[in-house]
């Protein structure tokens, strides 16, 4: 599978497209696909970044001056022609004619915007930020086949899933950053407010990037202060953020970085387009925003640090609902959606502590409360009490995932006398309609037999993809009570 990535990054536009756009190739690649990526602004860094994956880039001459028509066209001419199978665009400045011109030599075409609400013309529309959910559902163009939206498809970098995620308590090891170049020097800003006598016992990580002008000044305000390291740019911030129990930082796609490991954040906008995101998040206390950058204070950011980590039950909540937010996940769901796994790769494993979380998402989704027989939505007190329970009970709970670890669904059996088991499963939402059902079911029921002796399953009776499922694999319709059906099959 051949896979264009058009997308821009230097100093005066943030390298936040070209990050996130490396993370999803990554993921493809995984899955076999040749990547080449396309930019106009690359710092050599970068570029020799992108070719230490093994990925081919392409820089394309001078400047378009906005003409969409002339990217793609340019676009196509220094990737000498042919046809791709995938093409992905994430620029702020390509929108729909960049894309009409494009489908010509790529067969499917995916975009990715978080500015919101501007044209396309592509099959999906990746916009991971968390407005998206409540604000962009039903509302992308006509000329938009399927829309990905929320942090569930954020592009996390892989390195975040070998940090373990938990729930911070208490707040005595902060990092900060504000991005590679930081020109407004937030980064001092954030020094001087947690050198207040009050947070001067924090330690502090501080990372510089390597374009930061300012790291001359900062490096003096760290002697002064003491009881802090400087670091400089990292292949990963997943370590620093793993030891940290609190974030100040900018807005972006950091954001779901710290979301993901737990950590509670200070977050200040350093773009226009970063303060709706900001102000959402905000909004549902999943992080402190403290305004935009340029209008920020150190006193008032010191005021509004030391007002978080004051209200303990405010700090430890906006670390558990950051972690129920973002799960790592969304550059394999990405791909996945792109390079659809074959059938014979899924396999069933036994759930396990860790995935208390993946659980709790796939119970909540609108679909799975409709067909549930309960339909009330579960919090998540009550959820983790029940998770642990299960695991400790005679219940059998597995996770179906891809050849690559992307769980996809969940079975569940429960028994009240040993001998019979009763049956729940549910699909993640992405990946409904591809008959994974079935092979989720099948593949319970060959683990189940050292066990049971026979399963039975019910169902709603306006869930009839459920029953096809049943019916497909054998089980028998053996009744029906208030609008419930009820399977059986013998396994032994």
């Amino acid at each position: 599978m051949r896979v264009l990535i058009r997308a821009d990054g230097s100093s005066e536009i943030g390298l936040g497209h070209l990050v996130r756009c490396r993370t999803l190739a990554r993921s493809l690649v995984a899955k076999g696909a040749n990547i080449t990526f396309a930019a106009r602004m690359l710092p050599d860094q970068q570029s020799a970044m992108l070719a230490a994956d093994g990925f081919d880039v392409i820089s394309l001459p001078g400047d378009a001056d906005g003409d969409e028509r002339r990217d793609a066209e340019e676009t196509l001419a220094a990737a000498r022609g042919g046809t791709f199978d995938w093409g992905i665009v994430d620029s702020y400045s390509l929108g729909r004619e960049w894309e009409a011109t494009a489908s010509q030599f790529c067969r499917g075409l995916l975009a990715i915007d978080d500015f919101g609400k501007r044209p396309h013309q592509c099959d999906i529309l990746l916009d991971q930020n968390y407005r998206s959910t409540k604000d962009h559902v039903g509302t992308a163009p006509p000329d938009v086949a399927r829309q990905l939206l929320g942090p569930k498809y954020a592009l996390v970098d892989e390195s975040y899933l070998k940090v373990t995620p938990r729930m911070r308590m208490a707040a005595a090891r902060a990092l900060v950053f504000f991005g590679g170049a930081d020109a407004p020097n937030l980064t001092a800003l954030a020094l001087e407010a947690l050198s207040d006598p009050e947070l001067a016992g924090v330690e502090l990580d501080i990372v510089v990037g390597a374009a930061n002008v300012h790291a001359a000044a900062i490096d003096a305000k760290v002697k002064r202060r003491g009881n802090a390291t400087v670091h400089g740019m990292q292949p990963s911030l997943a370590p620093l953020m793993d030891l940290a129990d609190f974030a100040v930082g900018a807005g972006g796609s950091t954001n779901w970085e710290r979301l993901y490991c737990g950590l509670p954040s200070l977050v200040a906008s350093v773009a226009d387009n970063q303060v709706p995101v900001c102000q959402a998040l905000a909004a549902d206390d999943l992080i402190a925003y403290v305004g935009p950058g340029q209008e920020l204070c150190a006193a008032e950011l010191a005021s509004r640090i030391k007002g978080l980590m004051g209200d303990g039950e405010r700090f430890a909540s906006m670390s558990q609902r950051g972690m129920a937010v973002v799960d790592g996940l969304g550059a394999r769901r990405v791909a996945e959606i792109i390079a659809p796994s074959a059938p014979s790769g899924y396999r069933l494993r036994s759930a396990s502590r860790r995935d208390c979380l993946l659980y709790f998402t796939w119970a909540n989704e609108p679909a799975t409360r409709r067909n549930s027989l309960s339909g009330d939505e579960i919090t998540w007190a009550d959820h983790e009490i029940w998770f642990g329970a299960k695991l400790k009970s005679t219940s059998c709970l597995f996770v179906l995932e891809t050849s690559l670890g992307l769980p996809v669904g969940q079975i569940r059996f429960d028994t009240a006398d040993g001998a019979e088991f009763r049956l729940s499963f549910s699909v993640d939402q992405f990946m409904r309609g591809r008959g994974i059902g079935t092979s989720l079911v099948a593949l319970g029921l060959e683990r189940m037999k050292a066990r049971a002796q026979s399963i039975v399953a019910e169902v709603r009776t306006e869930n009839e993809a459920s029953a096809r499922v049943f019916r497909r694999l054998g089980f028998q319709h053996v009744g029906r009570h208030d609008d419930v059906d009820r399977f059986r099959i013998a396994i032994n």
